[in-house]
């Protein structure tokens, strides 16, 4: 979207990634494009413009939305649901959170929360075969026997804590405490799981960057 350079028509930040846009007159064109007659931005979330890990936040959830939905369906409780991160991010001063905390209600939003079941202290299931469980795999949403364990697996710990937090929000995840190393893993698995169930491949090119600023 052109912004122009100069006069009225330049205005800075106004496709910011998490930007609201309120569009006139807008038209569908061949090759899925659109013509509109008019753009206002009703709210702009600043603070996440200029400040370098906020925006990485921002940039990384407005792809994720848009690469792993069905662009011809509307979903109004993901809207909602990213309209609520996007305020946390530009509001709140701590926002290590948002983003792991937006991706598990995704999971739930969309009818993909799995089945809240571990395995127990010896690895098992509490099944009559006894059987040890190595790891979560999150193509089928259940715990397997995996060794070597292979990149849509996760091991007995990460599995428990990805099915443990399902269903929570962002202050029950919080009193978790769950440490940075950890909260990388889980989100790069939510990536993963939505992908593999709504087989929605494509590749999240914002992650790299997001993913750099969370291990600093």
């Amino acid at each position: 979207m052109r912004e122009g350079t100069r006069g009225g028509r330049r205005s800075l930040k106004k496709f910011a990634p998490l930007s609201v846009l309120e569009i006139s007159d807008l038209k569908g064109k061949p090759g899925g494009l659109f013509r509109f007659t008019k753009v206002d931005r009703p709210w702009v979330p600043l603070r996440t413009a200029e400040e370098m890990p906020r925006a990485a936040v921002a940039m990384f959830l407005s792809e994720l939305v848009e690469k792993i939905l069905e662009p011809e369906i509307a979903h109004p409780d993901v809207f909602d649901a990213l309209m609520r991160a996007a305020h946390s991010l530009e509001h709140e001063e701590h926002t290590v959170w948002v983003h792991l905390a937006f991706v598990v209600e995704l999971t739930d939003l969309l009818g993909l929360r799995p089945e809240h079941v571990e395995p127990n202290g010896d690895g098992s299931l509490g099944t009559s075969t006894a059987a040890r469980h190595r790891c979560f795999d999150l193509s089928t949403a259940e715990w397997q026997n995996a060794s070597p364990m292979d990149d849509t697996q996760l091991d007995v710990e990460t599995g428990r804590i990805f099915v443990r937090i399902q269903g929570m929000n962002i202050a029950e995840l919080r009193a978790l405490e769950i440490k940075k190393s950890d909260r990388i893993r889980l989100l790069r698995a939510h990536i993963q799981y939505l992908q593999l169930h709504l087989s929605r491949s494509a590749p999240i090119k914002s992650w790299d960057v997001l993913r750099t600023i969370l291990a600093d």
